[in-house]
């Protein structure tokens, strides 16, 4: 594909109406998505309630942070790397205490 090909398609597409509303959907979505995602941990009550705000914060946070300077940028997305590790832990030790009874229900299933 040409240059001019390639210009023109890309015009053609990012231009145009659905090409439009996709990359505005895509990038309101980006910043909703934490929020949904600190919204589901808060109602689910599987970890601290200032964990799941500390995992939204954190994440819009870092999401919106420049690139201005690696102290200043590790200082920002501090925030969300401490909230994801976390979860990782929690999910570690509910993993490690699985009921039996659903490790049980996990080797009823009949492989083919």
């Amino acid at each position: 594909m040409t240059r001019d090909a390639a210009a023109r398609f890309l015009i053609a597409n990012f231009k145009s109406g659905p090409g439009q509303a996709f990359t505005d959907v895509y990038a309101f979505s980006e910043y909703l998505a934490p929020i949904i995602m600190g919204v589901a941990l808060w109602r689910s009550r599987r970890v601290p309630r200032w964990l799941a705000v500390l995992f939204a914060v954190g994440f819009e946070l870092a999401e919106q942070t420049a690139s201005v300077g690696l102290s200043k940028v590790v200082l920002l997305m501090a925030p969300f790397g401490v909230a994801m590790a976390l979860l990782a832990v929690r999910l570690w030790k509910t993993e490690e205490s699985a009921s039996p009874a659903l490790e049980a229900q996990e080797t009823n299933f009949v492989t083919v």
